[in-house]
C-alpha cells in the first residue's frame, strides 16, 4: 500500500492548493511505487512536504 499525500493530477493542482500544501509530481509517487515492488514492502507512506530526492529510493 502506498499512502501519497497530494499528488498533482486533475484532482490537485499544484496551482490550486492551499498555502503551505505542496503536491508530488506523479513521477516521485510513480518512483515510490517501484520501490514497493522491487522491495516487497507492504506499506509505505510519503512524507508531507517538499518531494526528498532519496526518499523512493531509500530502504
Amino acid at each position: 500500500m502506498v499512502l501519497p499525500f497530494v499528488t498533482d493530477t486533475e484532482f490537485y493542482k499544484r496551482g490550486d492548493l492551499p498555502t503551505g500544501m505542496e503536491a508530488h509530481s506523479p513521477e516521485y509517487v510513480g518512483r515510490v511505487i517501484l520501490r514497493a515492488l522491487r522491495t516487497g514492502e507492504e506499506r509505505i507512506e510519503i512524507p508531507r512536504g517538499p518531494e526528498q530526492p532519496n526518499f523512493p529510493t531509500s530502504v
